[in-house]
């Protein structure tokens, strides 16, 4: 087995970040998991993740958010650093939910009702998105405990990083994902290189 770390923004970049290498690398092994402060914590310490790289595997997923584009923000996060070979980083676009959104044969077992997006790398606010098709198709449940709605205005409800983990863990597909999504596909492309 090879050791690896993965680093990310939150809960639910986490657990993808985990599913992927479950599924495509299954000879690694995440030996910690860091970040989940946002985006700013990876981004002050890349040079960290680099020295890191020099003796384990890293991959980093960070979304894109608003951002122009992935590869202006990579030159912007690493500046002058020469990447180590062992260092993967990947970024989400626009955010990691798109890549939720992706695998809707996943997204089904929470909202059935759900109807597919066909890329949702081209939505300007990913999770915005989900939460109003949690709004208009979930059942009082989902609602109840991935939502909240003030002045009609849907935010993370208490549980919405828990039970989207646990769909990810369960259900999700990266392959699937990928079919709907050029950013995970780009990711998985990358990591190939570790096969």
């Amino acid at each position: 087995m090879e050791n690896m770390i993965l680093v990310t923004e939150d809960d639910l970049s986490e657990a993808i970040g985990k599913k992927i290498i479950q599924q495509l690398l299954p000879q690694f092994t995440i030996t910690q998991s860091l970040g989940k402060q946002g985006f700013g914590y990876i981004k002050s310490r890349m040079k960290s993740w680099n020295e890191i790289a020099q003796h384990k595997h890293v991959l980093i997923i960070a979304d894109l958010d608003l951002q122009e584009c992935a590869p202006r923000m990579k030159v912007e996060w690493t500046q002058n650093l020469k990447l180590n070979h062992n260092l993967i980083f990947r970024i989400a676009v626009r955010e990691s939910e798109s890549w939720v959104l992706a695998d809707h044969d996943s997204l089904i077992k929470i909202i059935p009702r759900a109807k597919p997006i066909n890329n949702p790398d081209l939505l300007v606010d990913p999770k915005q998105s989900l939460l109003n098709l949690i709004n208009r198709y979930g059942s009082r449940k989902t609602k109840n405990e991935l939502i909240r709605v003030d002045n009609g205005n849907c935010y993370q409800g208490i549980a919405y990083n828990h039970t989207l983990s646990e769909l990810i863990e369960e259900h999700w597909d990266c392959f699937r994902a990928a079919q709907h999504s050029e950013s995970l596909q780009r990711t998985i492309n990358s990591l190939r290189q570790l096969q």
